[in-house]
């Protein structure tokens, strides 16, 4: 049980994290490890049906709970009686009846959970979802909301109407970029918002300038854009026969990219090219020995995956509409921003393939970048954060300095 002589801190993530390796699932686990490491007492909670435990390893003083354990008559949520349950002969209708008994089912293993853990300092929020299921639970502790995307992914999401007066009444609002203030405060005018990046790592290893293989790092999924990658690729194919494109991540997502992808591969001869490579537990050793990286991503917060091949010193190929890569790129001195077509995606990756001194040029200083991101910096502004919130609330519509 937490320590009362510590702070206790929970933290609430209703999207995957059993078994699950993607960037907010890693967030999780690695603020979890880095309070407790703090001196902080830490309870982390999920609510999922699967079982085991986060794929990302916990430091054994942190309290995680599943909360999907402690409801009674879970099979309720479950098909067949799902569709009982949320029957109408509308489909919105139907949408709107399993949205709601979703929600539903969160709010009472959730309570279950608070009900039975002592009281929190603090309550952190891994999505919009979740803060206002909290709020709907009465919960009168501070509350801190975090955005792990752009401001339009949370605009352009139709149930974000439902979650957002919730969110807007919460101690503060977690903005992973400066260029994301102004986004957020369009539909969230009285919260106070606070900028905290991601951490990226601090590799001691460096990537292979000599090599002759592109990587790029992210689930296949339509947002990503592999075949954007894959069509830039394909031009290049003819004059660089002997240079590979990699591409590492989950595949199970979203079938029908994947199926296009496959499609795409075959239709362009590049089955010994264009590689998909699945999952691995080392992902460094695999950027370690790449001379580039290929991020052709049109939405992304701040991705761990792009700070991560930085780190190693890998020069990058970014999309210049992806307003977090535009604030972390710098077009031309640690890597290239390229308009989201073939042909110029192209161009950029075939400045650095022509030219190995250009890409440990770029890379030297993506890996220097990368320093202001070190975990002490970032995890030092959440706890400057809480201890502000628990101490003196901020006032609305502050911009909290830490």
């Amino acid at each position: 049980m937490p320590n009362k002589d510590k702070k206790h801190i929970v933290l609430i993530s209703l999207c995957r994290v059993i078994n699950s390796k993607g960037g907010a699932e890693k967030v999780f686990c690695d603020m979890a490890n880095a309070f407790t490491e703090r001196g902080l007492d830490v309870t982390a909670i999920c609510c999922e049906s699967l079982r085991g435990g986060p794929a990302y390893p916990l430091n054994k003083e942190v309290h995680f709970i599943n909360a999907h354990e402690y409801l009674p008559l879970k099979f309720l949520y479950k098909n067949p009686w799902k569709n009982i349950r949320c029957f109408s002969l509308n489909s919105k209708k139907r949408r709107q009846n399993r949205k709601y008994l979703e929600f539903s089912f969160f709010e009472k293993a959730i309570n279950l959970v608070l009900n039975k853990i002592p009281s929190a300092d603090i309550l952190i929020s891994y999505e919009p979802e979740t803060t206002y299921i909290l709020d709907r639970l009465n919960v009168k502790k501070p509350i801190i909301t975090m955005f792990h995307s752009t401001p339009e992914f949370y605009g352009l999401d139709n149930w974000f109407e439902i979650y957002k007066s919730s969110v807007d009444r919460c101690a503060a609002v977690q903005v992973l970029l400066p260029n994301f203030v102004k986004g957020t405060r369009k539909f969230l005018p009285n919260v106070p918002i606070v900028v905290i990046p991601n951490v990226a790592p601090q590799n001691k290893v460096l990537a292979n300038y000599k090599s002759k293989i592109i990587i790029s790092v992210g689930h296949l999924m339509k947002n990503k854009r592999p075949l954007l990658l894959l069509e830039a690729f394909a031009l290049l194919k003819e004059r660089y026969p002997d240079w590979k494109c990699e591409w590492w991540g989950e595949t199970c997502r979203d079938p029908t990219t994947l199926s296009k992808i496959q499609e795409s591969i075959t239709f362009h001869k590049l089955e010994n090219q264009f590689l998909l490579c699945g999952t691995t537990n080392n992902i460094v050793d695999r950027l370690k020995q790449c001379s580039i990286f290929a991020f052709p991503t049109e939405r992304e917060g701040f991705s761990l995956a792009l700070a991560e091949a930085m780190s190693v010193g890998l020069p990058v190929v970014g999309a210049k509409d992806c307003l977090s890569v535009q604030s972390i790129i710098d077009d031309g001195r640690n890597g290239f921003l390229a308009d989201s077509t073939p042909e110029k995606f192209a161009s950029s990756l075939e400045k650095l393939m022509n030219d190995p001194c250009l890409r440990q040029q770029l890379g030297a200083q993506a890996k220097e970048d990368m320093k202001s991101f070190s975990d002490n910096s970032v995890w030092s502004l959440w706890i400057k954060l809480i201890d502000k919130i628990i101490s003196t609330p901020a006032t609305h519509k502050e911009i909290i300095n830490i």
